[in-house]
């Protein structure tokens, strides 16, 4: 996820959801002196097998799998706000980035 927010208010000013950031992602700006970007990598936190178990340790030969990942931010209410924000449980414009720690925080 980029969150594009204003460098002298932390106003989100707009987003790039998703959880895998290529570097055509990277490299889009917004094109405004007072707006900078926050990027977001979101982790692999779990796997699933093809019945929904956890698999643990290495996934070994398994036919089918999902991954549960969760945000790589090292606040962990900011994360937690990130997952809401990605269930469609909150939004996004609700929020600042705080300009000292980079943190979201309620407007």
């Amino acid at each position: 996820m980029i969150i594009f927010y204003n460098t002298k208010t932390g106003d989100i000013v707009g987003t790039i959801k998703g959880r895998i950031t290529t570097n055509m992602h990277k490299n889009m700006r917004v094109v405004d002196e007072n707006v900078d970007r926050l990027i977001i990598n979101w982790k692999p936190t779990k796997w699933l097998d093809d019945n929904g178990k956890i698999i643990k340790g290495k996934r070994g030969k398994v036919n089918a799998y999902t991954i549960i990942s969760s945000p790589d931010h090292p606040h962990k209410a900011t994360a937690s706000i990130l997952e809401k924000i990605d269930k469609g449980e909150d939004n996004i414009k609700s929020y600042l980035v705080d300009l000292k720690t980079k943190n979201l925080i309620k407007k």
